[in-house]
């Protein structure tokens, strides 16, 4: 067997006889260690850098919130009907950008403490950059800011097009737009 450890953090194991991969599950399953088939879009795309308290860089958390992160987008695009869309969510603790969330469908970048910049439309492949959507917003409010903008992915979408293709098609503009309609809506309890 060969094992390979991949940029998005990954282990793929290659190699493999077939008539091992029964056992090789089942050791995996006795020590908590997901398959592919066993995690969702969101947490197979997602990356973040060490952070706080590793790095003297960083001005906010993100490997040790990111879990959170990804279990808040789990639950939103479960609510939404699309729970296995893979979209690429990546945080950073400063703006260096180390996990590359410049590159990512979803970018967060720490900007103060326990608040982060949301950049959105970048590639999953790496072809075009992310752009700043909103600045500032506080850790626990970015799953749900970003959820009209994800319903509007899932009703407007076309055939087959990823998240951040999505974003850059529509542009940042009308997102926001669609953000500060429904923040009016919750306000004036349309």
């Amino acid at each position: 067997m060969i094992v390979h450890l991949t940029a998005q953090q990954n282990l793929l194991l290659g190699n493999i006889d077939p008539a091992d991969k029964p056992a090789i599950e089942t050791l995996l399953a006795e020590h908590h260690i997901l398959t592919i088939e066993q995690i969702s879009g969101v947490r197979r795309n997602g990356l973040a850098c060490p952070a706080l308290p590793t790095c003297s860089l960083a001005i906010t958390e993100a490997e040790r919130v990111m879990p959170k992160v990804v279990v808040q987008f789990e639950t939103l695009l479960s609510t939404l009907g699309i729970p296995d869309e893979p979209i690429t969510i990546r945080m950073t603790g400063c703006p260096n950008g180390c996990a590359r969330p410049y590159m990512a469908e979803i970018g967060l970048v720490g900007r103060s403490l326990n608040k982060y910049t949301i950049f959105l439309g970048g590639s999953a492949v790496g072809i075009r950059l992310a752009e700043p959507f909103l600045d500032l917003v506080p850790l626990n409010d970015i799953a749900p800011t970003l959820q009209p903008v994800i319903a509007y992915f899932r009703d407007q979408r076309q055939a087959a097009e990823s998240f951040g293709d999505f974003c850059a098609r529509v542009g940042l503009p009308t997102l926001r737009g669609i953000v500060a309609s429904e923040a009016n809506e919750a306000v004036n309890g349309d």
